[in-house]
């Protein structure tokens, strides 16, 4: 199995919503001065991520090759919302 990784205080800077039932996130997370991507996948839908929120997160990591670009992929499988941007 895959090692689970986790990191706290992680900052969001997008949310999108994805997939033929929008039930799935493509999050944009900073931390360290360092920008990834982020894949939450059957999200519950009563969670209100917004830009600026702080949050912990539990993932594993994958490696995605697209067009000959290789970039890495955070599959989230646990996000807690640490601090709201208010």
């Amino acid at each position: 199995s895959e090692p689970v990784f986790c990191t706290k205080n992680v900052g969001i800077v997008s949310a999108t919503k994805i997939g033929k039932s929008q039930n799935h996130l493509n999050l944009g997370l900073f931390k360290n001065g360092t920008t990834l991507k982020g894949l939450l996948f059957n999200f519950d839908p009563d969670l209100n991520i917004d830009i600026g929120d702080k949050v912990d997160i539990a993932y594993t990591i994958k490696i995605n090759s697209f067009n000959g670009k290789r970039s890495v992929d955070l599959i989230m499988k646990d996000l807690k919302i640490d601090s709201k941007n208010s």
